[in-house]
This record gives C-alpha cells, structure tokens and sequence, in this order.
C-alpha cells in the first residue's frame, strides 16, 4: 500500500445553495483543505404570424389622426433589440394575455414578430417586468425570456428558443413550472427550483454505496511546479434523522475513498512525505443554490472546531440551517487516504433543500489554492457563480 498522507479539510463556497468543503491531504512531513432544449414544448411555437387586416385597418386610422404615432398612444410596453443573422433590430414590445408581439421601431406600425404563450396569463400586461433577448444556446440569434412580477415579490418566468424554421418554441424546462392545460394566474407563481432551472440532478443517493467522482482528488509536489488530478470515490451515510419542537435534527457522514491510483506514482517514489493532496466536499440549498459557507480545516477536526450557521431566502419564506462537522483521517483498508465528514445538521421542520455536493477539483495548481480560500472570495454564492466550482461535474447528495 502506498504511504498513507494527512489531508486537509477545507471547505469551500461554490454557487447558490451549497455548502463546499475541500479537503487537502498533506504527507506526514507536513502536519501544519437551459440549456435544455432537448424538450422543447412546440404548443407556444410561432412562424411569424400576421395580425388581421381588420386589427391593422384599425391601428392605420389611429396612426392617422393629426400628429400621431402609434408609439406614442400607450399601445408599447418596452422596447429591445433582437439579433438575426448578425442583425440587430430594434423593436417595440407589446404584452397582451395570450402572446407578445414585436413591431419595428417606426412610426408606421409594421409587425415583425410574434410568441405564444403556453396557456393564458392572466392581468399580464400589468404585472410584465422585462423582456430579455439574450442568445441563450450559442447559435448566435436572440432568444426570449419575459418575467411577470407579481404582488408577493415571486416571479412568472417564460423562455421560448427562436429558429428560422420554427420560429419561438416554448420551452417548459427554462420556464417557471406551469399547467400549460388552462389560464395561469401570476398571482400563484412561485419561484423555480435552483437545480431544476439549470439542469442539475441529484446524480447520487444517501446510503446505496459508493459513487466515483472523475477529478475527485488534485496533488501538488512543494515546489507547485506540478498539479495532478485523480478520481475518487465518495459515500453519505445517514446516523439518524428525528424531528422534535419544530425542528429536524440530522446526523449522516460524508466519506471520500482515495484510491493508489489517484496519486501519481512518481509522487511516492520522488516525494515520500512532502506532497499534498485536495479533496472537495461542500452544503448547497436545492432551491436557491447557494453555498453554505464554511471555512478550509486541515488534518483532524472536532465538531466545535466547524459550526456554521445560513439562513436561506426561498418563496417568501426564510430557513435557517445551522451545521457543525468534523473531519477525521483514519488508515482505512487498502485506500490511499480516507475522509470521514461527520455532519450534525439542524433544519426548520418544514425545509427539505439540503444538498451536499462532492466536488470535482479544478484544474491548475493555482485555482486549487483559490479553492482553499474561498470563504473569502465567494462566500454564499450561488453553484454557478462560485470561482473554481464546475458545477456540473459534482456528485449531488439529497440529505432527505
């Protein structure tokens, strides 16, 4: 078996509702861690639709009254700027219940485009808060997101990808979730699901076993003249989970198996004693993603030594999570390294976002550091806005 190492435990702060914890081993020496069109729903597609000659009779007799422009009689409710083809054009916006349509910044009304909603929105001209047309699937023309702002302060987000061939194609999976059978009242919108608005799964399950994680585990030799990443394996186990005074108090650890093969060879042969090794373990909240925060440990760690507390904002109401964790590196088997993460969380009875996330490593020696000192860089970020954090790349745990 190779020669067993000391690693450091650090947790680190990744995007929305996460709590990263990155643990670095260091050797005996060293004693001191929408894109998801794939199912787009066609019910709100359009290939640019025309208004009827009686709406457009009606809009030219408006136009001709003295000094009017039709821009100017309270039919427009925003303004933007779509690009086709590498063509930017300016548009006028107007909401209606069922659709929006897009005319030409000009003082004659003359229709461009136009997207169907999935279902009716209710009041929607009064509760529309912005248009955008930003490119969201990389084929370089402009897509469509609108928001509806409602009383309660949560939103109604719809997202349509635009096509030459289709032209808007409603996309359930970038939107708010809806009953597209019936009208929709923004009045009863709630805010989307974090994971679910950003295509990320929970690709892994409290105590079924072992799952391996590709780029689990980066080494570094003294000099930091090299960096190298390896796989490993990580497990949660639950302890116990009981519920009492309105609370829910949760006990489960967090393993991560390092296998010989994770660690260079050349870093035993060459630096017996004197490498260090990384590993990355963190807590998200599901709903908004955001990291709940905690500071790098290294080496051994009692649960006095990591106790954190968040509250987390989520559809009008605000949880408040408060964790202590240890971190021990017994000599396990044939493992390289093991770490044991034992949690004690304690959550409002009615919240069930917990997520821990075993992160991947990043891949220079110089985004590893960043990774240990994230608590100061991106604390209570969210999972796509965390520096080093590929969010995609993790092994996602409910704590249910």
């Amino acid at each position: 078996m190779a020669a067993m190492t000391k690693f450091h435990a650090a947790a680190l702060l990744p995007a929305v509702l996460c709590l990263s914890l990155a643990a670095c081993s260091q050797t005996a020496s060293d004693e001191s861690t929408a894109g998801s069109a794939a199912s787009s729903v066609a019910v709100a597609a359009s290939t640019k639709s025309t208004p009827t000659a009686a709406a457009l009779a009606s809009e030219a007799e408006d136009i001709d009254l003295a000094g009017a422009d039709w821009r100017t009689q309270g039919n427009v409710d925003d303004m933007g700027m779509i690009t086709r083809d590498g063509t930017d054009t300016m548009v006028c916006i107007c909401v209606n219940d069922d659709s929006v349509e897009f005319y030409y910044d000009e003082p004659e009304q003359i229709f461009y485009d136009m997207a169907f909603y999935p279902a009716p929105v209710v009041n929607a001209r009064q509760n529309y808060n912005g248009a955008y047309f930003d490119d969201l699937n990389g084929d370089g023309d402009s897509d469509l997101c609108l928001f509806f702002l409602n009383d309660d302060g949560s939103d109604l987000l719809l997202t349509w990808y635009w096509n030459a061939e289709d032209g808007y194609v409603f996309d359930a999976e970038a939107s708010n979730p809806i009953d597209i059978s019936g009208s929709f009242d923004p009045g009863t919108a709630v805010q989307t699901d974090y994971f679910d608005e950003y295509g990320l799964e929970i690709n892994a399950s409290m105590d079924t076993g072992t799952y391996l994680l590709e780029d689990g585990v980066g080494s570094f030799i003294p000099s930091n003249e090299d960096y190298a990443l390896g796989s490993a394996w990580w497990e949660v186990t639950k302890r116990s989970d009981y519920t009492h005074d309105g609370f829910r108090e949760i006990e489960f650890d967090a393993i991560c198996y390092i296998p010989d093969e994770a660690i260079p060879s050349y870093y035993e042969e060459e630096y017996y004693g004197s490498f260090t090794s990384v590993v990355s373990g963190e807590l998200y909240d599901r709903y908004t993603g955001m990291w709940l925060t905690a500071a790098s440990t290294h080496m051994d760690t009692g649960r006095s030594d990591n106790h954190y507390v968040h509250t987390i904002e989520w559809n009008g109401e605000s949880y408040e999570i408060e964790y202590f964790y240890s971190t021990e590196w017994p000599e396990v088997g044939d493992w390289n390294q093991v770490l044991i993460m034992s949690y004690i969380v304690y959550l409002p009875e009615g919240y069930d976002g917990l997520v821990f996330a075993a992160q991947s490593m990043p891949g220079s020696y110089e985004e590893c550091q960043d990774r240990l000192n994230l608590e100061s860089i991106c604390p209570e970020a969210d999972l796509f806005n965390c520096d080093t954090v590929d969010a995609r790349s993790n092994l996602y745990f409910a704590i249910d």
